[in-house]
């Protein structure tokens, strides 16, 4: 199957899968308005669907080039679902995961990279490796989109087992 990773193309066996490109959008683009009036960029990938070294490189390059950057790249790992194309995919290695982070973290220092879907199959201690190689943030509460998340106590432990505590909400953006 051939599918859109970034601006990349690569294959992933035999089902043919279609990024937003096809339509006619050639790469993430800021929304009307910006960041003044509240409008950020949330964009990333995820990894674990066959693709390259070479094409998720290519992914945080596009997302690195925008102007400006994502406020938010969520990182995520393929959670394969039964009866899906991708249904029997290994998980996403560990050490090939915090790679992702750290690059997204030396490509874009002020975005907040999101440790995201995925973290249900992630070790305690693969979680701690993400925050140390540059996440800073996880999506939190019991679901995200298809796929579960820790549940609220056990994002709290984690955090205060690795020495670090949530950062306070953020205000909600207000129109001057």
């Amino acid at each position: 199957m051939k599918t859109r990773f970034g601006l990349q193309e690569f294959t992933l066996g035999a089902s043919e899968y279609t990024h937003a490109r096809d339509a006619g959008v050639s790469k993430p683009r800021p929304a009307k308005g910006g960041p003044a009036n509240g409008v950020t960029v949330c964009s990333g990938g995820i990894i674990g669907m066959g693709e390259s070294l070479d094409d998720r490189c290519a992914m945080l390059m596009t997302l690195a080039n925008l102007d400006p950057q994502p406020e938010s790249v969520p990182v995520n790992a393929l959670v394969p679902s039964p009866g899906t194309p991708l249904a029997d995919r290994p998980p996403v290695d560990t050490i090939e995961f915090v790679r992702m982070i750290a690059t997204a973290r030396i490509l874009m220092p002020k975005s907040k990279v999101r440790l995201s879907a995925g973290r249900l199959q992630m070790s305690r201690e693969a979680q701690v490796l993400c925050f140390l190689a540059g996440a800073n943030s996880v999506f939190y509460g019991e679901k995200l989109l298809t796929t579960g998340n820790p549940d609220v106590e056990a994002d709290r432990a984690l955090l205060r087992d690795a020495g670090m505590r949530p950062a306070p909400p953020s205000p909600p953006p207000t129109n001057s």
